[in-house]
């Protein structure tokens, strides 16, 4: 009979446990949710479908800038078996291609790109050659 009352103890104990563990990490998910909700309302992907085979400016390493036309916008859609992943991470995504002007090296780099309608925003550009071997610099937004 002892041991039925310490077994019985030991297993409210660990329910307790387990609620008090479980309470704080629900509460965190539902917070980050709210957070990437936030995040995706306050900064959306730009949308540089519109600005297709415009010429915007980039801001290179050494503080100079090239221009270069926006080439190409494609949607990238991709499966996900990860069940937990952030709400603002999209199922889809865009590559923006960007053909330059004469620039003898490029290197994958953030670099400041700025057009009159998009303003200016940093970007990762990996630089990428097209079907015809010339390097441009692409950016994929998710």
């Amino acid at each position: 009979m002892n041991t039925n009352k310490k077994r019985r103890a030991f297993l409210q104990g660990v329910g307790v446990v387990s609620a008090a563990v479980s309470v704080p990490s629900t509460a965190a998910v539902m917070l980050q949710a709210v957070a990437d909700r936030v995040q995706r309302a306050e900064f959306p992907t730009p949308d540089f479908e519109s600005f297709s085979g415009q010429t915007v400016k980039i801001k290179l390493s050494d503080d100079s800038f090239v221009d270069a036309v926006i080439e190409e916008v494609q949607e990238l859609s991709f499966q996900s078996k990860i069940h937990f992943r952030p709400a603002h991470v999209r199922s889809c995504a865009k590559i923006v291609r960007f053909k330059l002007g004469n620039v003898k090296s490029i290197k994958n780099d953030v670099y400041g790109i700025s057009h009159p309608s998009l303003g200016e925003l940093d970007l990762l550009l990996a630089a990428v050659p097209n079907s015809e071997g010339v390097y441009g610099l692409e950016a994929i937004l998710n």
